[in-house]
């Protein structure tokens, strides 16, 4: 699989950052080098993230097949909830994953002395340092984030321009619309799964339905509960979108950070030797 090929790709990547940080503090004594270990420690977070997200889908296909060959209604709607359990799961993972990456980016732009943190969603300049847990330290992937890094390697050579593009195009497809609708159930109406008499948000309220009929039943009172279907669907949809979408893209993030990487270390190295000529 792919995906999976990918992670552990990213995982592996994970094992250079001691050397890398070795030969870069040896060589230059900057104190550039102190970002190198998160560096490669967040792919390695970023790696494991994806992993976990595809053992889930064992979970959710185990709990669907079960509902498919259930009868019972209690036990439908549990295997719902289990499915929906798992799937949120998921979509928690890559919105974290997305998170992870742009963390990613933006440190290795700080590897260049001239990189400027204002401006830049979340980060502070006075608490954006090496191995800090401040708030100020971190940052979250959106569009907004997105376009101010492409924006602060205006100036960059290529590879870091293009790191930056590809920042921005996990955002505008499925992983977008992911974040929108964790957004939507963390934070607004989130809505019960499939196989309870729950309440319909979109449906017409008593008072509107009594103004447009003149009169209502007993039986209006609770209407059949046909949002949970939806929204279930709608969530595993998203979630196995973005996880085709992040299947496409790590790689081609993983050269353009990588190379962005050995350009700032290969600007290092050059300031060093213009130092030591004089």
């Amino acid at each position: 699989m792919p995906t999976a090929r990918h992670a552990v790709d990213w995982q592996s990547h994970r094992n250079r950052g001691p050397w890398e940080a070795f030969a870069l503090g040896v060589n230059t004594g900057v104190a550039e080098v102190e970002w190198v270990p998160e560096i490669f420690g967040l792919f390695g977070i970023a790696g494991e993230l994806i992993l976990s997200t595809i053992e889930a889908s064992a979970e959710v296909e185990i709990a669907r097949r079960g509902r498919e060959s259930e009868t019972g209604a209690p036990m439908r709607a549990a295997l719902s909830r289990t499915m929906r359990f798992f799937a949120e799961g998921q979509a928690n993972n890559l919105i974290v994953f997305g998170h992870t990456v742009a963390n990613i980016a933006v440190r290795t732009l700080a590897m260049r002395p001239d990189f400027d943190v204002d401006g830049i969603w979340g980060l502070r300049s006075d608490s954006f340092v090496p191995r800090s847990d401040h708030p100020g330290a971190w940052t979250s992937l959106n569009k907004y984030l997105a376009k101010e890094v492409k924006m602060a390697t205006a100036a960059f050579d290529g590879c870091s321009q293009l790191m930056a593009d590809d920042l921005q195009l996990l955002t505008m497809g499925p992983w977008g619309e992911l974040w929108g609708l964790r957004g939507e159930q963390y934070h607004r109406w989130r809505g019960e799964s499939p196989g309870v008499s729950a309440l319909n948000f979109a449906y017409p309220s008593m008072w509107d339905r009594l103004q447009e009929a003149g009169s209502v039943s007993l039986g209006d009172l609770h209407a059949p509960y046909v949002e949970g279907d939806r929204l279930l669907d709608e969530l595993l949809d998203v979630v196995e979108r973005t996880l085709a979408q992040v299947t496409d893209w790590m790689p081609i993030f993983f050269d353009a950070c990588t190379d962005s990487f050995a350009a700032a270390r290969d600007a290092l190295n050059a300031r060093r030797d213009l130092n030591s000529s004089f």
